[in-house]
């Protein structure tokens, strides 16, 4: 740990993780619980390593992260998060976000729950679709909204590809 990462964790409370995996979990978490386990149980190579965070003591490093339910697994490589997963996690799915925090590549498969983005872009189409056709801008406020809310983890990712 360099000497600015260790002010940056004395200053703000969370852990710099230049490469490694960040577990956000929660005391009564039943599947918080589950994903250590299977933490314990994975070969410890020193690689690239997993360090957990109690987001309900830590609540600054969460908001921090934008983690929003526990268990949340964030995947890092050079200080740039490469890998999401938020929900129960599998040993095969650890393994994944150690690779892509290795590697510094994204998942090949999507770690965001896409039936979840579906569904509420799904909903917005049709708030708008009725708003336009009985004229009724509260719809369609409403329905922008939802759909710019839904596509925001689309364009934090597009911006974070810029940036890089």
């Amino acid at each position: 740990m360099t000497h600015q990462q260790a002010r940056h964790e004395r200053e703000h409370g969370d852990p710099v993780v230049r490469t490694g995996v960040l577990f956000f979990s929660t005391p009564g978490c039943a599947s918080c619980r589950t994903v250590r386990s299977i933490i314990a149980r994975l070969d410890d190579t020193g690689e690239v390593p997993i360090v957990e965070i109690d987001a309900a003591a830590d609540a600054a490093s969460a908001a921090r992260h934008r983690v929003l339910a526990a268990p949340t697994l964030l995947a890092f490589h050079q200080g740039i998060e490469v890998a999401r997963r938020t929900g129960p996690a599998s040993a095969e799915v650890l393994g994944e976000l150690r690779a892509a925090a290795a590697g510094g590549t994204a998942l090949g498969r999507s770690t965001a729950p896409r039936g979840l983005v579906v569904l509420r872009l799904l909903a917005a189409l049709v708030l708008l679709l009725v708003g336009v056709l009985t004229a009724t801008p509260t719809l369609v406020v409403v329905g922008a909204v939802i759909v710019i809310w839904a596509l925001a983890p689309l364009a934090h990712k597009v911006y974070e590809f810029r940036t890089r």
